[in-house]
């Protein structure tokens, strides 16, 4: 009777117990295992957003900061299929009316003699310019336009194909020959999401026309009324502007919400600050973004820009990027 007794198995009570406790661990790690997912799903979103940032907009940096390489083709005669910036060769430009940033000549950059240029001598001499090649005409003081004309060999010396006199000691500055691409510019900007090309990974716009959210576009533009836009960086909460305006006679610095009003007393566009707010993550319901986002913080009160992150909004975690850049090229 002893033997059977100890060749007895579990109780029933003793299994349910044993599953009981084994349901209970299970669920710890399942529990654990889909959380270590989630995070693994924040944190590559955290790393293609790093991506992202290193592949578009650092180029864009770049690409403002060497704005002034070169003057467009045809932006000094407007002719052909009737340039769209005909009699403007400024090298970098803000549309305030669609908040987008315009950089003339980026299709010239590369070219042998982007950037060159050369003081007007005598005689209409000018220098490090080949004969041959298209040359605007400024004067450095305003860098208003007064000419377009090519440049001829005359023994040694290149001259200027035709010459104003009131041009001695003003700058001949290189263009493209203007059988080639008319006016090459590129322009950035955001663009609202409609409800058909929306991403579903994106946070969801609020109702506000300040709410929105976004896509960074970049577009190359020869002609007019062209627009090729192409998307560059998704999840965009904000893209926003401020430049820098320095003193001709001070040198004194002053920031200002429109590059058009650097000019007269303010100074010349010489800075631009770029401020953006980038979406870091798919939705997160264990982190709560902030009820607002400033940019600009470091130039006062009145120059700040304050986003509202809306409560649709506050699952996702949001990264602001700024980044000042010198126009070099406008020196």
């Amino acid at each position: 009777m002893q033997k059977r007794l100890n060749k007895q198995g579990f109780s029933l009570i003793e299994l349910l117990v044993v599953v009981a406790m084994l349901g209970i661990i299970l669920a710890v790690i399942f529990s654990e295992y889909i959380r270590v997912l989630q995070q693994a799903a924040v944190t590559r979103k955290v790393v293609k957003t790093e991506t992202d940032i290193v592949n578009v907009v650092w180029p864009l940096f770049k690409e403002i900061e060497s704005a002034g390489f070169g003057i467009p083709a045809k932006s000094m005669t407007g002719s052909g299929s009737s340039c769209t910036k005909a009699n403007d060769f400024s090298a970098f430009k803000y549309d305030s009316a669609n908040n987008r940033i315009i950089i003339h000549s980026t299709a010239v950059g590369d070219k042998k003699n982007a950037g060159a240029w050369s003081a007007i001598g005598s005689s209409c001499k000018v220098s490090g310019i080949p004969a041959g090649e298209y040359v605007a005409v400024i004067n450095p003081s305003g860098m208003a336009e007064l000419g377009w004309t090519s440049t001829l060999t005359s023994g040694t010396d290149v001259i200027l194909a035709s010459c104003d006199p009131m041009w001695i000691d003003m700058i001949a500055y290189w263009t493209p020959d203007t059988g080639g691409l008319e006016c090459g510019e590129a322009f950035y900007r955001m663009t609202q999401y409609t409800s058909s090309n929306k991403p579903a990974i994106c946070a969801p716009s609020g109702s506000a026309a300040d709410e929105k959210v976004g896509r960074l576009m970049r577009s190359i533009a020869y002609n007019a009324g062209q627009d090729n836009s192409q998307p560059m960086l998704e999840c965009i909460r904000d893209f926003s502007f401020r430049f820098g305006c320095i003193s001709k006679t001070s040198g004194s610095l002053t920031w200002v919400t429109d590059a058009a009003n650097c000019s007269g007393s303010t100074g010349d566009l010489r800075l631009v600050k770029i401020g953006m707010i980038v979406q870091e993550s798919p939705a997160d319901s264990s982190y709560t973004a902030p009820t607002t986002i400033t940019l600009f913080s470091d130039l006062g009160a009145s120059l700040q820009k304050t986003v509202n992150i809306i409560p649709t909004q506050r699952n996702y975690r949001w990264r602001p990027i700024e980044r000042t850049i010198v126009l070099r090229n406008l020196e």
